[in-house]
């Protein structure tokens, strides 16, 4: 018996060699299959590879590879190849893909994730194009003043503007700016024209 297909760091599984096998290059006898969830559920994507020698396997969402962290856990085992994401959320919606190479060749299977109240079409706009965090005013709307301005009163001003930053699967991604301003203005994150709410991925 071969022994089993080992880990490499990062989650790629990379697969011990077979004596007096027929090289053949990967073929997927079961593909992934589209999938629809609803916001905070688990989701396990699989699918069965063939090949000889055994396939190396590497899972993407859209054009980033996922990585092993708590929220993506990935296994490859007799063949099946698994990615289980333990809890899903709209920013999760689009394209899937499990890649399997070995030295005869490389081949491909994909599917959809929806995600319940998701509206926009699923792999059209991928996560990484999607423009970046912005930080817009108070929503409170802007009306004349009716009376005078406070003595020494500045309007927000950005002395510190947040930048570009790559987004890596299982990782923490870090926005910053400086703002002054009197009285002391009231900001709130946005994306996509929608402010964002803190939740235990968004700090």
């Amino acid at each position: 018996m071969a022994p089993p297909a080992q880990a490499t760091p990062g989650g790629t599984w990379k697969p011990p060699a077979v004596v007096g096998s027929v090289p053949n290059k990967p073929t997927f006898t079961r593909p992934l299959q589209n999938t629809f969830s609803r916001e905070g559920q688990k989701v396990i994507l699989e699918c069965q590879v063939e090949g000889q020698p055994e396939p190396i396997i590497k899972w993407y969402r859209e054009d980033t590879e996922i990585r092993s962290s708590p929220d993506f856990t990935i296994s490859y085992k007799n063949g099946l190849a698994t990615l289980t994401i333990a809890e899903v959320f709209p920013e999760d919606a689009g394209q899937f893909s499990c890649l399997a190479t070995n030295a005869n060749g490389t081949e491909r299977t994909e599917c959809f994730l929806k995600i319940d109240g998701v509206t926009s079409p699923v792999g059209v706009v991928p996560r990484m194009a999607a423009p970046p965090f912005t930080m817009v005013p108070s929503t409170t709307p802007v009306t004349k003043p009716t009376g005078k301005v406070p003595a020494g009163a500045k309007v927000p001003e950005f002395t510190i503007k947040p930048v570009n930053a790559p987004l890596v699967q299982g990782r923490g991604v870090t926005f910053e700016c400086r703002v002054s301003g009197t009285p002391q203005p009231d900001v709130v994150w946005s994306r996509n024209g929608r402010s964002i709410q803190e939740t235990h991925r968004l700090v």
